[in-house]
C-alpha cells in the first residue's frame, strides 16, 4: 500500500501531527519536478539539525549545482558557506532584497523540487527588533513568490511562529 501511494505521488505520514502539517504544505504548494530539497536558514545549528533529520528521514539534500553556487557567491555574506543546507548567517538580517535573492537563486537549482526556509520569531520584542524580524520574513516570502520551486516556511518550534504570521506564510 505504501509503495502504491508513493508511486502515485502521495505522502506517507506516521502520526496525526505529521498528517496536518503535510496536508497544510500540500494544499498551498506548487510542485516542481525534482526530487531534492534545499534547506535555507540563518543558523548553523538549524542547518546541522536539518541535515541530520533529512538523513534520518531519507529526504535527499542534493549538492547545489555549480551554476547555483556561482550565482549565490556574490549575494551571500563572506562568512557563509554555500551548500545544502545553506546557512546565510545573520549578517544580512533584515535585508529584504538580499534574502529574497538567496531564496530565488537557490530555488532555481535544477536538482530541487522544493525549498524549506526556517524562520522563527521570538515573542515580546521591541519595535526595532520586530521591524527587523518582519523584514526577514518579507524577504523570504518575496523570494518565494516568483521562485522556480515551491518555498515552504517552517519554524523549529510551533511557539516561535505566531498565528498571524502562519497565515501570512
Amino acid at each position: 500500500l505504501r509503495a502504491l501511494i508513493e508511486e502515485a505521488g502521495g505522502a506517507w505520514v506516521d502520526d496525526p501531527h505529521e498528517l496536518l502539517e503535510t496536508a497544510k504544505a500540500m494544499a498551498h504548494g506548487r510542485r516542481k519536478v525534482g526530487a531534492g530539497v534545499a534547506v535555507i536558514t540563518c543558523s548553523g545549528g538549524d542547518a546541522a539539525i536539518s541535515a541530520d533529520e533529512a538523513d534520518r528521514l531519507g529526504i535527499p539534500l542534493p549538492p547545489l549545482a555549480e551554476s547555483t553556487k556561482a550565482a549565490l557567491e556574490p549575494i551571500v555574506p563572506h562568512a557563509a558557506t554555500i551548500g545544502n543546507p545553506l546557512d546565510y548567517t545573520a549578517m544580512i538580517w533584515g535585508d529584504v532584497e538580499g534574502i529574497a535573492n538567496i531564496v530565488r537563486v537557490t530555488a532555481s537549482d535544477p536538482s530541487l523540487g522544493q525549498v524549506l526556509v526556517y524562520y522563527d520569531m521570538p515573542q515580546k520584542m521591541g519595535a526595532a527588533a520586530t521591524y527587523s524580524w518582519n523584514s526577514q520574513l518579507d524577504g523570504i516570502l518575496l523570494g518565494g513568490q516568483d521562485s522556480d520551486a515551491p518555498v515552504i516556511v517552517a519554524s523549529t518550534l510551533p511557539d516561535l511562529l505566531p498565528e498571524d504570521l502562519v497565515d501570512k506564510c
